[in-house]
């Protein structure tokens, strides 16, 4: 298992470049859809922000190992709900 440290990085690595996708989206792609992208934005950093504070604090009394692995297993699926909300996003401004 990979350390704390480790883990946060990893999570701020991954959402920082998502949030940067929709930055780029959002300013520099002509008839973007500036909310839409506002609101991915702001749930990219919600995702961060609850999976960096469930890695600080694991909840007590529990199976350590099978609570780091739910916690991969939910933040999968959150970016994989998020990456595809972005890539539809880019799909509309190139039709």
């Amino acid at each position: 298992m990979a350390n704390k440290r480790d883990l946060k990085s990893a999570v701020n690595n991954i959402t920082s470049v998502l949030f940067s996708e929709c930055i780029i989206n959002k300013e520099y792609v002509p008839g973007a859809d500036k909310d839409k992208a506002t609101e991915l934005m702001a749930k990219i950093l919600k995702i961060n922000n609850d999976f960096t504070t469930r890695i600080s604090h694991p909840e007590p009394g529990c199976n350590v190992k099978a609570f780091y692995k739910k916690l991969r297993n939910d933040f999968n699926n959150a970016i994989n709900d998020v990456a595809k909300e972005v890539d539809e996003l880019c799909k509309e401004q190139t039709e």
